[in-house]
C-alpha cells in the first residue's frame, strides 16, 4: 500500500474559477462592453454623460447568472427622471440579455462609492 500525504490536498485552479466559483471570461466583458457601446448615441440622447461598470463583473469574480451591475453619470443641467432611469435600465437589460442594476454614481453611499472608485471599468 503506498503512503499518502497527510492535510488537504492542493490543485490549482483554473483561470475561469475563483473561491469554487466560475467567473466571467474577458471575452464576456468585452462582450458586454461592446454591446453597451453601441447603444451610446441612444444612452447619451437619453442624458447619460458617462457610463461604467462595477461590482463582479468588473472584479472578474461574475457568475453566468449575476447581474450587470453600472453606474450612469448624468448630463449637467439635463433631467433624468425615476421613470426615465428605469426605461433605461430596461434597454441594458435587452442589449445585454442580463439583469443590470443601475445607479447615478453621484448618490452612491459612501462604502459604495469607495468601491465603485477602485473597480470600475468605464465604457464611455
Amino acid at each position: 500500500m503506498e503512503a499518502r500525504a497527510c492535510g488537504p490536498r492542493r490543485r490549482r485552479l483554473s483561470s475561469s474559477r475563483k473561491r469554487g466559483r466560475t467567473v466571467a471570461a474577458k471575452p464576456d466583458i468585452d462582450r458586454i462592453l461592446e454591446r453597451i457601446r453601441a447603444e451610446e448615441p441612444e444612452l447619451r440622447r437619453r442624458g447619460v454623460r458617462h457610463l461604467a461598470l462595477f461590482g463582479s463583473l468588473a472584479r472578474g469574480e461574475a457568475r453566468p447568472d449575476s447581474d450587470v451591475d453600472i453606474a450612469v453619470e448624468i448630463e449637467p443641467g439635463r433631467a433624468f427622471s425615476l421613470i426615465r432611469m428605469e426605461d433605461t435600465r430596461l434597454l441594458l437589460e435587452d442589449v445585454l440579455g442580463r439583469k443590470v442594476d443601475l445607479g447615478e454614481a453621484d448618490s452612491f453611499r459612501p462604502a459604495l462609492r469607495a468601491a465603485f472608485e477602485r473597480e470600475n471599468i468605464r465604457v464611455f
